[in-house]
């Protein structure tokens, strides 16, 4: 019932692009259809022995040989080549690291499918240059696709786990000593999942002065919504992320909503302690020593699997082969009494590091920091409105629970995170299109 269920959303969201490049030929609408089906794109649209290709790789490989001219035309407002640069290095770095991996075949296939998401950035970057309207649009879709979000994980809340895209779920989201629950919403791993509201929920802060008072109100509400979320998916990195980020907007720009917060506190503590036989990130307080002991043996083997392949890694996609052959004592016991082994060391910046070398994680850094530094500078210059300090701040709780899990391996989460990141590259300077918070 549930591989019927996703090859029917997958056939149903590859038809849609279909139809929409067809109709329309405007790249406008690719991005727009990407964050309206969002739910959709992790999903596989070719089987693990074709390539293991999302629905996402698919329609952005569309979009590209569609919109060819367009994709290639030189129009960068200010010549911003340096992402692409960054990008470029990346990959050839990626290659490399597969060519010279003990699977390159396998490795080379993962690098593939690194293309799609410059694709859509490239796509993205270029519309809101131009268009600094679009720029807010995106913005109010991104809402809505972390308000669907928030529906559907309410619904899993009074249904159970059982209502999910997946079969099975990730280990983690149900313990079954205690049945403390981390729900995962339409995420395969809860953990995920909390990153993904850690991000989102900023951008419900993001309100232009000019809206409605019932606007306004309906946005703090979701934004509310979106912390509780955070907290029911059981995810300590996750909110603690979220925690940085809010204490930087309240520092800088939040002043004024000093008031807000302490009646959202009050109502998040509520929340707490209601759900707090259900839930569990207070719970799992008493776990943090043997789980950081745990995870700090597998960080330790993932570095010196980097310190050996320091320039291109082992390649993209091979960890979970890697270790099954070098480190075989990194696996998790199932209920069935099998065992899998890791695809990722519990921490994101070690995937990559053991994938694609200290170089490659040099490049990531690059592309992730220096818009939140530049962009802060400008704020502070006064080159951009105080709204860009959200963007800084969804980023930040982003690279922070990315510490604890490699979550961009599912498309959705890097996405949301790569608009993100455009986002903030292609703020509009000096307010000049409206006014936010």
């Amino acid at each position: 019932m549930y591989e019927k269920l996703i090859y029917l959303f997958s056939i149903s969201s590859i038809l849609y692009f279909a139809y929409v490049l067809i109709k329309f030929g405007d790249p406008k609408m690719y991005l727009l259809s990407v964050l309206y089906l969002l739910p959709f794109m992790n999903f596989y649209a070719t089987k693990v022995s074709m390539g293991g290709f999302k629905v996402f790789d698919v329609v952005t490989f569309g979009a590209l040989l569609y919109l060819l001219k367009y994709f290639l035309v030189d129009n960068y407002i200010n010549k911003k080549y340096f992402h692409l640069l960054l990008f470029l290095l990346l990959l050839a770095i990626a290659v490399i690291g597969s060519l010279i991996s003990e699977h390159p075949n396998k490795s080379l296939v993962d690098v593939f499918k690194i293309i799609p998401i410059f694709v859509f950035c490239r796509f993205l970057m270029l519309e809101c240059l131009q268009d600094f309207s679009f720029h807010y649009k995106i913005i109010n879709v991104l809402k809505l696709a972390f308000s669907v979000a928030i529906v559907f994980l309410l619904i899993q809340l009074i249904f159970g786990l059982k209502f999910t895209f997946y079969h099975t779920l990730n280990i983690n989201t149900l313990d079954p000593f205690s049945g403390k629950i981390r729900y995962p919403g339409y995420f395969h791993d809860s953990q995920v999942q909390g990153q993904f509201f850690s991000v989102g929920s900023f951008l419900f802060l993001y309100v232009k002065q000019e809206a409605k008072v019932s606007f306004r109100l309906l946005n703090y509400f979701m934004f509310f919504m979106a912390v509780v979320a955070i907290y029911m998916c059981g995810s300590r990195s996750a909110f603690l992320g979220f925690g940085i980020g809010l204490v930087l907007s309240m520092l800088t720009i939040g002043k004024k909503y000093i008031g807000y917060l302490f009646i959202g506190v009050l109502l998040l503590g509520a929340t707490v302690f209601y759900f707090q036989d259900k839930i569990t990130i207070l719970n799992r307080s008493k776990d943090i020593g043997s789980d950081l002991k745990f995870r700090q043996t597998i960080w330790k083997e993932a570095y010196k699997i980097g310190t050996e392949h320091p320039f291109f890694g082992i390649g993209s996609g091979n960890y979970e082969e890697y270790t099954k052959l070098h480190n075989p004592n990194q696996y998790f016991e199932l209920e069935n009494n099998e065992i899998a082994y890791f695809d990722q060391p519990e921490n994101g910046y070690l995937k990559i590091l053991v994938e694609f070398g200290f170089t490659g994680l040099a490049i990531f850094l690059l592309m992730v920091i220096t818009p939140l530094v530049v962009s802060f500078l400008d704020y502070v210059r006064g080159i951009r409105s105080n709204g860009i300090i959200l963007f800084i701040s969804g980023a930040i709780s982003f690279l922070v629970a990315f510490n604890s899990v490699y979550s961009l391996f599912d498309t959705r989460m890097l996405i949301v995170f790569s608009a993100i990141i455009v986002l903030l590259i292609t703020y509009p300077k000096n307010q000049i299109y409206g006014e936010e918070n």
